[in-house]
């Protein structure tokens, strides 16, 4: 088993739901092979840039479900305001995305996260 930290960055540039994390997907084809990965999100951390509220929506498309479970909806940040989205970890697992959608231009968005071979 192998712990490896990352933390994915993105500047949301306009209104269209944008990818912020993808978990490995296994492959066993490949060298080294990629096994299967949970990814332990221990922060989401987001700040409006803007000089007016901005509402920020956040998808995780489930690859064992096959569709897109909401995280977060609509939540109303406001200008020149950062903040913690998350109070517990959330687990991801294998091909699982992460997704994030602004209501305008002006969002940073930082994830951090544990990868669990």
């Amino acid at each position: 088993m192998s712990d490896v930290y990352k933390n994915n960055s993105v500047v949301l540039t306009n209104n269209s739901q944008t990818t912020i994390y993808t978990v490995p997907t296994a492959n066993a084809d490949i060298v080294p092979k990629q096994k299967p990965v949970q990814a332990l999100v221990s922060s989401i951390r987001a700040c409006n840039k803007s000089g007016g509220a901005l509402t920020l929506t956040l998808v995780n498309t489930d690859a064992s479900l096959g569709a897109d479970v909401t995280v977060l909806s609509a939540l109303s940040i406001a200008a020149n305001t950062a903040v913690e989205i998350l109070d517990k970890t959330l687990v991801l697992e294998n091909s699982d995305i992460l997704k994030a959608t602004a209501s305008a231009t002006g969002m940073d968005i930082i994830v951090s996260v544990l990868e669990i071979t």
